[in-house]
């Protein structure tokens, strides 16, 4: 989650970021996530390869920001 982000509403159940543990104990179900990695054959289904598991290193534009 994005520290300035809007925040999940468990109790009107409005979710604006994946939060697994949270969503399991919302629907009372085991806490998993499937993630689709091909295109979906449902018409306006969902489309798959989605997910990004990247971080992001940004150490040095930050030392050079309050440094200067």
């Amino acid at each position: 989650r994005q520290p300035f982000g809007l925040k999940n509403d468990n109790n009107s159940n409005v979710w604006h970021f994946r939060d697994v543990d949270a969503l399991a104990q919302r629907l009372d179900a085991l806490p998993f996530i499937l993630d689709a990695d091909y295109k979906s054959t449902t018409p306006g289904g969902p489309i798959g390869g989605q997910t990004r598991v990247s971080l992001r290193n940004e150490h040095m534009s930050y030392i050079i920001t309050w440094q200067s």
